[in-house]
């Protein structure tokens, strides 16, 4: 019985952790040019969702109206444009 319990537990923390992931996290496709050349079109970027009290983009370089804010990128899932070649 206590054995069901523990894996009961352990099922209980990995959807939770699943669930607080997929709040928190998003894969997002970068489309155009105006990144470049640091992200081409078509890169895949794992994003923190939400705004970052560090982050420089709209604080420095003015309002972004708030539906096109995503978050902060952590890293590029997969390359697209000409990074795929290099």
């Amino acid at each position: 019985m206590s054995q069901a319990l523990g894996w009961a537990g352990a099922a209980a923390l990995v959807i939770r952790a699943a669930l607080a992931a997929r709040l928190l996290l998003s894969a997002v496709t970068v489309r155009g040019g105006s990144m470049t050349p640091t992200l081409l079109h078509g890169d895949v970027l794992l994003v923190l969702r939400g705004d970052h009290p560090r982050s420089e983009d709209s604080k420095q370089w003015g309002l972004c109206p708030t539906d096109r804010m995503y978050g902060v990128m952590l890293l590029r899932l997969r390359t697209g444009g000409e990074h795929a070649a290099a």
